[in-house]
C-alpha cells in the first residue's frame, strides 16, 4: 500500500490515475466503493482497463447510492454535477454506514461495508 507522501497536497494537483487518501478533497465521491483501489480512473476518456476499474470502484460508491436515492436530484448524467447548485462531493450527503450509522464525509473515504441511503 501506497504511503500519504505530502499532507499538504492542494486541491488542485491530484486528477486522474492519483490516488486519494481519507480526507483528501474530492470533486465527487464516485470511485469510493467497497471494491476500490483508491485510485480516480477516467471513466469517459481513459484506456478500456481504465474504464473497467472505475466502473468497479464506482460500484456502492456516494455517487452511485446518491443516484438512486429518490430525491438526491442526480442523474448519473455529467461530469458528477448532479444538477445542483450544491457544492464538491454533494453525493455523500445522501450515504451512511449501515452498522455503524455514520453519515459519509465530503472529503475522500473508502467503504468497507454497505452504504445505504441516509
Amino acid at each position: 500500500m501506497a504511503e500519504k507522501e505530502d499532507e499538504s497536497i492542494n486541491i488542485s494537483s491530484k486528477g486522474y490515475g492519483d490516488i486519494y487518501y481519507p480526507g483528501d478533497w474530492v470533486h465527487c465521491n464516485r470511485f469510493n466503493g467497497q471494491l476500490t483501489d483508491d485510485i480516480h480512473y477516467d471513466w469517459r476518456n481513459g484506456t478500456a482497463l481504465e474504464r473497467a476499474a472505475a466502473l468497479r470502484n464506482f460500484y456502492s460508491s456516494d455517487c452511485h447510492i446518491a443516484i438512486v436515492q429518490a430525491g438526491s436530484r442526480c442523474t448519473g448524467i455529467g461530469s458528477c454535477n448532479c444538477n445542483t447548485n450544491e457544492g464538491p462531493a454533494y453525493c455523500s450527503g445522501f450515504t451512511k454506514d449501515k452498522d455503524s450509522g455514520v453519515h459519509c464525509p465530503y472529503t475522500y473515504h473508502k467503504h468497507s461495508g454497505l452504504v445505504v441511503p441516509r
